[in-house]
């Protein structure tokens, strides 16, 4: 492209004016400026007051778990429901969906109940993974993963806590 004499000298001069404003808008090595007056004088916003803990205690993980709640509507129809069993939460979180679960039958019922009925609907079940005081199964189906943490709650074995959460 071919400019005319008078267009060149200003196309270079517009260059260099942005060239110098890029490198001295980059520079590291200056100083930094100090506040304007305004920003001086404005001044910070408040501290949100800290919320007082209630005065009652905080609930046992008993009375937590004798809650009632519904279960999420996205939660799976082969997921496993402990009919005999206190629902007390159920959530989705992070496209999990979850429930926990809380009754008096033992680590070892549970787990043999939860495995005869991921077989039955399909589930791959993998084997189980012991923990002090419960199980952990998970299984696999249509590459969704389900996970079961049964476990005992109280040292008299009287409650049974169950968590389950099927990833999508």
């Amino acid at each position: 492209m071919k400019l005319s004499p008078i267009k060149r000298p200003l196309m270079l001069a517009l260059a260099g004016c942005l060239a110098i404003a890029f490198v001295d808008g980059c520079s590291c090595s200056e100083e930094p400026q100090a506040p304007t007056q305004a920003a001086k004088s404005t001044p910070p916003p408040p501290t949100p007051a800290a919320k007082p803990l209630p005065d009652a205690p905080l609930p046992t993980l008993r009375e937590s778990l004798e809650k009632k709640a519904a279960l999420v509507a996205s939660y799976p129809e082969d997921a496993p429901v402990y009919e005999w069993a206190n629902l007390s939460n159920s959530a989705l979180t992070s496209g999990k969906a979850t429930a926990v679960f809380s009754g008096t039958r033992s680590v070892a019922e549970t787990v043999e109940w939860t495995r005869e009925f991921l077989s039955g609907q399909g589930w791959q079940a993998n084997p189980n993974i012991d923990i002090d005081g419960g199980t952990l199964l998970t299984a696999v189906k249509d590459g969704r993963e389900l996970s079961v943490l049964v476990s005992q709650v109280e040292s008299d074995g009287a409650i049974t806590m169950i968590v389950v959460a099927v990833h999508p």
